[in-house]
């Protein structure tokens, strides 16, 4: 998007940019910049004809947002956005103003993460400081991944043959990159951290279903030191997160437990697994009745959910909350974080039997002869809608 501002609309980005030096003078929080970027967005979206009025909006934006602030007298280019406009770091992205402003924010959301590591355990200085050079590489090498000429061609003609043939909705697919801005502003929530802790604390897992190349594992095992697992379905993506651990994880003096699995996500096991998110956006709603019965059923007590739909209140997941998001493409996005408050005694491997029987008896009490209700038996198919929910099974 911002690379078509720099190409049509040049005038309003030099304005923009132009006021690097007063975003150095004041103490903005992350989700401030990224605000900015949201008003970006509306701005470009606005006829040419509107262009000038609605420039001089974005600056009386920026102005009465900047004035508000305190000045901080320790913020620096470096502490703010990580590296310079023209610092070499940079060097690998595209020449778009888009991603290089992302870039920047991403560094800013790696720096919290590394003080607060440093805060929390001073003592082990060499060991935060390589985790967070390996994070900076694993995501400049993601980044470059996905910018790279054929990943989305190739991608899509691999949903395609994968839904084919595993007679699966190609709409149950839908890449999507999880930036670490947003990853830590649900991460670093008062109401989600102490379950990490906990997480890391009793050498529990980390769960990602839908890991696509790998986002979310790395930020979990790197800066939170969750060990973690991934579920994707779609090979080419499994095989990027692989090749991005071996290249940047294997050959270093410490070990990060990080696995990916390529399967279907809703088969993925459960063991041991103290937290759970779920990149299902794009899942269908068939799809994540599918995922949500398998964690009624089989997720511990006390473990959390982290889920971008937020359709998951019911009698097993009673506490929750909503960590609200300031990104870029949508100002007012949330998560839901939901945790297991009640288990489950059924065994979800005792409904089909459960079902079949059901359906001989109804056969019976409509007068069907015991060769009847046997051939019925043999050609039942069991509607996955049996499955969909809590209330069916409970029924």
């Amino acid at each position: 998007l911002l690379d078509d501002v720099l190409s049509k609309r040049s005038e309003l980005l030099d304005d923009v940019l132009s006021r690097d030096d007063d975003l150095n003078k004041h103490n903005h929080h992350t989700h401030q910049k990224a605000l900015i970027l949201s008003k970006l967005r509306e701005v470009t979206l606005r006829s040419q004809d509107n262009f000038h009025k609605a420039r001089d909006d974005l600056k009386t934006y920026f102005q009465i947002d900047w004035l508000g602030s305190q000045k901080d007298p320790n913020m620096t280019t470096n502490s703010l956005y990580g590296y310079g406009e023209n610092d070499s770091s940079c060097s690998f992205l595209d020449q778009g103003v888009g991603n290089r402003f992302e870039w920047r924010m991403e560094m800013v959301s790696i720096r919290q993460v590394r003080d607060r590591m440093l805060q929390e355990a001073p003592q082990n200085e060499k060991d935060v400081c390589e985790r967070i050079e390996c994070l900076e590489e694993i995501l400049k090498h993601l980044y470059v991944t996905e910018m790279s000429q054929g990943f989305y061609q190739k991608l899509t003609r691999q949903i395609k043959e994968y839904s084919c043939s595993n007679d699966i909705d190609t709409r149950d697919f839908a890449y999507c990159k999880t930036s670490f801005f947003k990853f830590i502003h649900i991460a670093e929530h008062e109401n989600v951290i102490p379950y990490l802790r906990r997480a890391r604390d009793t050498g529990s897992k980390f769960v990602v279903m839908g890991s696509n190349i790998g986002w979310n594992c790395f930020f979990a095992t790197l800066a939170y030191e969750i060990p973690s697992v991934g579920y994707e379905s779609i090979p080419m993506l499994v095989s990027v997160a692989r090749n991005m651990y071996l290249r940047e994880i294997c050959g270093r003096a410490r070990s990060y437990p990080i696995n990916f699995i390529q399967m279907d996500p809703s088969m993925a096991s459960f063991k041991k697994v103290k937290v759970v998110m779920l990149d299902a956006l794009g899942w269908t709603r068939k799809a994540r009745s599918r995922m949500y019965f398998r964690l009624v059923s089989l997720l511990d007590l006390g473990a959390i959910v982290i889920d971008s739909v937020g359709a998951l209140g019911d009698g097993f997941f009673g506490k929750f909350f909503t960590v609200k998001l300031s990104l870029k493409w949508n100002a007012q996005e949330s998560v839901f974080v939901f945790e297991k408050t009640r288990l489950c005694n059924i065994d979800p491997r005792s409904l089909y039997d459960a079902v079949q029987k059901k359906a001989a008896k109804m056969g019976i009490s409509d007068g069907m002869n015991d060769q009847e209700v046997q051939q019925k038996m043999d050609d039942l198919q069991v509607r996955e809608s049996l499955f969909s929910s809590t209330s069916d099974v409970e029924d």
